[in-house]
């Protein structure tokens, strides 16, 4: 088909010396207009669905693969997608162009970069339908717009990810980050020994006993914590690609975790 306007163009240049290939020039812009139109139709004509799958949970900083499953009526299709991404979730938006067959369906598979927290506005799905020639594209919208929910950053790696998994597992003992301090909770009574504080002497005990009896204390358990979170302006400023707030937060959720963990409140 590039062939033959290229053709055309050549006519029509030399219809400027020959006037009677003019006519030869008009006919043959009159069949391409016509096969224009004739391919226009038939892209607009063409059925096509679409279905997006998205992972069970979404959170700051993850990485997860997004589905989209086209499938056609008729004939063989060739597709352009654009996917209008929100920038909370990806850098720009994403195209990708596919070619469709009717007996199977065609499925584009890509991955998010979260990034920033809360509920977004997703572009609709939109599709570019090449004609049967080649000549003319249909554009359509094959999903409306959505909304999305980015949770905040619940997945650790690394150190923190391993302290994370032994507190979930109530094995903090294997722990390589020491106890600092003494517990305050009562444990038990033991007799005293030089080291002992002379404040740690139970004096109802060593009454009872007739020799000097210790307290013994250990980490509280059951205990309520309360959280605070600075919300100020200040926190609203970025660091790298998230804000402090973001950090805060995140691990606001680390340190809840460990301490449900250890059977807090």
């Amino acid at each position: 088909m590039i062939a033959v306007f290229a053709l055309l163009t050549v006519v029509a240049a030399l219809s400027v010396l020959v006037p009677g290939l003019r006519w030869i020039v008009m006919g043959g812009d009159a069949l391409a207009l016509a096969a224009f139109a004739v391919d226009l139709a038939g892209a607009r004509s063409s059925r096509l669905s679409a279905h997006r799958r998205w992972p069970p949970m979404m959170c700051q900083g993850d990485t997860p693969e997004v589905s989209v499953a086209v499938t056609a009526e008729g004939r063989r299709l060739s597709v352009r997608l654009r996917e209008g991404l929100h920038p909370a979730a990806a850098d720009a938006p994403l195209r990708h162009r596919m070619e469709v067959d009717p007996r199977q369906r065609s499925v584009w598979t890509y991955r998010l970069a979260l990034r920033r927290r809360g509920v977004h506005r997703l572009l609709p799905l939109t599709a570019r339908i090449e004609g049967p020639l080649g000549l003319a594209f249909s554009q359509r919208e094959l999903l409306p717009e959505q909304e999305i929910r980015i949770y905040p950053q619940v997945r650790w790696e690394g150190r923190v990810g391993r302290l994370l998994a032994l507190a979930h597992r109530h094995q903090l003992g294997l722990s390589p980050t020491a106890l600092q301090g003494a517990g305050s909770e009562p444990y038990g009574v033991r007799r005293y020994a030089a080291s002992d504080a002379p404040n740690r002497i139970h004096w109802k005990a060593t009454a009872r006993h007739g020799r000097l009896m210790a307290r013994e204390e250990t980490w509280e358990k059951s205990a309520h914590l309360v959280i605070l979170l600075d919300c100020g302006r200040a926190m609203a400023s970025m660091d790298g690609s998230r804000s402090k707030l973001d950090y805060a937060l995140a691990a606001a959720l680390a340190l809840t975790r460990v301490a449900c963990a250890r059977g807090d409140r």
